[in-house]
């Protein structure tokens, strides 16, 4: 009876910690800001790489500094891209993106009419608080996950003529 009990515990435990592992894991995250061009523009482009072992687990959406980027895995997208390693069955979410500013519209002054801003579209804000830089919606088993990103590794800033 003592080794049922023991056994029946161990299983316990081996099934609560294989269900709350992490579905995700970063393998990296980096920004680079970048500037020049015409006009004064500016922006920063983003490069996350995930992991996991679930092929039914697949990212939908990114949020980065309150604005929602759709993830389209489907290979129509080349800035989203996905790679199987054939030896650890892991499969590689690679997300490239980029948020750009021109500072033209920050400008003070007159604007033509014709020309003038036109005024932002309302940010669509993540659907939870987190803390972090970047939130990676997901659904799994019929249910919408998040993974955070906690911060970026940021690389050296690109100046352009």
């Amino acid at each position: 009876m003592k080794k049922i009990k023991i056994a029946f515990l161990f299983l316990t435990v081996l099934y609560n910690t294989g269900c709350s592992a992490q579905t995700f894991k970063l393998v990296k995250a980096t920004c680079q800001r970048w500037s020049g061009g015409v006009v004064g523009r500016t922006g920063i482009n983003y490069n996350i790489s995930i992991e996991s072992k679930l092929k039914n687990a697949v990212p939908d959406t990114a949020w980065i500094n309150n604005i929602a980027y759709p993830l389209d895995f489907s290979g129509k997208n080349n800035a989203y891209k996905i790679s199987h390693d054939s030896v650890t069955h892991k499969i590689i979410y690679n997300i490239i993106t980029s948020e750009t500013h021109n500072s033209l519209n920050m400008r003070n002054g007159p604007q033509r009419k014709d020309t003038a801003a036109k005024p932002a579209e309302p940010v669509a804000k993540p659907v939870r608080q987190f803390k972090g830089v970047a939130l990676i919606s997901y659904r799994y088993k019929h249910k919408q996950r998040f993974f955070t990103i906690e911060s970026f590794t940021e690389l050296k800033q690109l100046n352009y003529p």
